[in-house]
């Protein structure tokens, strides 16, 4: 029986400019005929988290299309185009729960990322400006401002602080080493679209978001020669955003009128061949 651990304190995984935050719970695995599950332990109680061959635990149906997605503080925030931004309390039951506790209206929200402190929400609108929300209570956001135009970077940093990776859309991935401020080296991987990342096994992988063709996994254990391994297509569904709890075993899939597809992370690579 193999064994995996959520910590109940938050960490943070991507980073940019502004940086991405996750959180979890414990976990232990076995198998079915059919299905896989998970015996959650959280405060105390024995829980159960079923999912299917190819990992996936559940589906969050959100109100609008699911355009980005990030997880902090044990809840999941969606932009939603013209529906704004949802703000969605995660649960740890026989399934993955969730609960509407927030809307953010009035804003056509492109994408979305968290301040390394988990406080602030950054929103990218329709015209490019970033809109700035306090989120320590998440039940009552609170408008602080807005920026000037700018697109949110939804970038990765390796944790030796030498390579950012910064998804570029149509143009690819870009790669910047930056180790040292003063003489930045840059590559691009464009053999796909990259339109969010999130780094794993110790970012000598990576899972990039690329629209229609779904889930990209590269091989980025040499950042100069990034390599393309495998493919998770989802049918019928652009996936534009990714974001992974601090364990990085549980991964949330922005998949546009598809709503949020949350999956367990060893088994979807384990289909991808891993």
């Amino acid at each position: 029986m193999k064994s995996i651990k959520f910590k109940n304190i938050l960490a943070t995984t991507l980073i940019s400019s502004i940086m991405i935050g996750c959180g979890g719970g414990t976990v232990t695995t076995q198998k079915s005929d059919d299905k896989q599950k998970k015996e959650l332990v959280s405060q105390d109680v024995n829980k159960e988290l079923s999912y299917d061959k190819e990992g996936k635990i559940t589906d969050i149906k959100t109100i609008g299309d699911a355009n980005g997605v990030a997880y902090a503080q044990d809840t999941i925030f969606v932009s939603e185009g013209k529906n704004g931004v949802e703000i969605i309390k995660i649960g740890y039951n026989d399934t993955i729960s969730s609960e509407i506790i927030y809307t953010i209206k009035g804003i056509n929200a492109k994408s979305v990322i968290l301040s390394k402190d988990e406080k602030t929400l950054y929103i990218e609108n329709e015209t490019g400006f970033v809109e700035i929300y306090n989120i320590s209570d998440l039940t009552h956001p609170i408008k602080k401002g807005q920026t000037t135009k700018q697109k949110i970077n939804n970038a990765a940093i390796s944790a030796n602080n030498t390579y950012k990776y910064i998804p570029k859309g149509k143009e690819g991935l870009e790669v910047v080493n930056i180790s040292n401020p003063k003489a930045l080296t840059e590559s691009t991987f464009n053999k796909s679209n990259a339109y969010d990342i999130v780094l794993i096994e110790d970012d000598t992988k990576a899972l990039i978001a690329t629209g229609a063709v779904g889930i990209n996994l590269l091989d980025i254990s040499n950042p100069k020669q990034i390599n393309n391994i495998a493919n998770y297509r989802i049918r019928g569904s652009s996936v534009t955003g990714l974001s992974l709890n601090s364990d990085k075993d549980i991964l949330f899939v922005a998949t546009g009128d598809k709503g949020v597809m949350v999956f367990d992370l060893d088994i979807l690579l384990h289909k991808l061949g891993q």
